[in-house]
């Protein structure tokens, strides 16, 4: 609700910095960075705190002022800048039980820090008067299975088991936007508190790699579907997370400028969802890499720069690629011949297809590409997401034979 969030706004604005505060995430505004310095600037009155900036163009310098350098910029270029010490847009965000408080009891949470401050009188304990709002809001936390906190400026864990006492049932947790949480140690922290935990949407964030994944792995491979849109994250990068989280079933990993695919990841076996829309892969046989996936039954690669299916050379391969795939999304690709159509038939078994926005459909109408795409794929149940009946199978046949009589 708006009264949360501007409770949450004002709880999460800085109001002492400390020396310990070097190294944390910060945030002005929309602007997210790295608190690198904390002190006096010569010249200026005042104590100031020196930022390293996601964006380099929110940046003024490098750390230096005046040929004096007060802190290094892991970045290059002027990505830095100063702000006084008492910026009421500063903010090093709020735990996750503050904001989830906020979210789903509209209420301040230290009125849950009174819980067990009731009044006694002789021998009898006399409750404070309020708090039997304060536990139903609690106990009806408790029952929650899909939490979601996105875009609540979350910069930590919060204390060790606060998060079992709050939401012990939560299957579902969406954190997405949340660019103050620093590292995977921060959403181990998380995850080993919620055992019940399959679903974790942690996209746009910005989180730092583990130097071992391996110490993580056992409280996060609990973890089955996992959303990681929009953090840059590179393949290599992904390889070290699978490390991690070796059950996952579905992987979104959409819109993160991913250009290879190398090495296969750790959760191969397991995976059956691959979502890739919105990158930069290019390359057809780096595709056909992940028919060594086993399980991979939907494959999402709308949105890329994938061009014609190339024909492959007599090796004695297979025919039918991708042994369990039955759903393959290409919207928004370079195909511009039939001929990779032909090619899905050929060698997939597919029940699902999305290939609109295609140059192969320019010369042709909506409705004519979908009825030559019908008739081309022999195995289809469902085009670009409309079921396709067996009587416009008929039909579509019926054309697309009589469309190549009249040639």
């Amino acid at each position: 609700s708006k009264l949360s969030y501007k409770k949450l706004t004002e709880m999460s604005s800085v109001a002492l910095l400390s020396e310990s505060d070097i190294g944390r995430r910060c945030c002005c505004g929309e602007d997210y960075g790295v608190v690198r310095y904390l002190g006096d600037v010569e010249g200026s009155v005042g104590r100031w705190v020196g930022i390293e900036w996601d964006r380099v163009e929110r940046g003024k310098h490098n750390g230096s002022l005046k040929g004096k350098q007060y802190f290094v910029c892991e970045k290059e270029g002027n990505c830095a800048s100063f702000l006084r010490h008492n910026n009421s847009k500063l903010s090093l965000g709020v735990s996750l039980p503050t904001a989830l408080l906020c979210r789903y009891t509209n209420s301040d949470p230290e009125a849950y820090k009174q819980e067990s401050e009731n009044l006694i009188i002789g021998n009898k304990e006399v409750k404070l008067i309020g708090m039997d709002s304060v536990f139903e809001k609690k106990s009806n936390l408790n029952g929650l299975t899909i939490v979601s906190l996105n875009d609540m400026k979350i910069s930590s864990p919060g204390s060790p088991g606060e998060l079992t006492q709050l939401v012990p049932k939560v299957d579902k947790l969406e954190l997405a936007g949340n660019m103050l949480l620093p590292d995977w140690e921060s959403i181990s922290l998380i995850t080993r508190q919620l055992q019940a935990l399959t679903s974790l949407n942690i996209s746009e964030t910005n989180l730092k790699l583990p130097a071992d994944p391996l110490l993580l792995t056992p409280h996060l491979s609990h973890v089955t579907e996992l959303y990681l849109g929009s953090t840059d994250v590179s393949w290599s990068s992904m390889c070290e997370i699978s490390h991690m989280t070796p059950l996952l079933s579905q992987l979104h990993i959409y819109c993160n400028k991913i250009s290879s695919i190398t090495s296969p990841l750790k959760c191969s076996e397991s995976l059956q969802l691959l979502n890739l829309e919105g990158n930069e892969l290019s390359n057809w046989q780096q595709i056909f890499s992940l028919r060594a996936y086993p399980n991979l039954s939907t494959l999402i690669l709308n949105n890329n720069l994938l061009p014609d299916i190339p024909k492959l050379s007599d090796t004695g391969e297979e025919t039918t690629f991708f042994p369990s795939l039955t759903s393959l999304s290409l919207r928004d690709n370079l195909l511009e011949r039939w001929e990779s159509v032909d090619f899905l038939n050929s060698h997939f078994k597919l029940n699902e297809l999305r290939i609109k926005n295609n140059p192969v459909f320019n010369d042709v109408t909506p409705q004519q590409a979908r009825q030559f795409v019908i008739a081309r794929v022999a195995t289809l149940t469902a085009l670009n997401n409309s079921s396709v009946p067996l009587s416009e199978r008929s039909d579509a046949e019926r054309y697309y034979l009589s469309s190549f009589s009249r040639q």
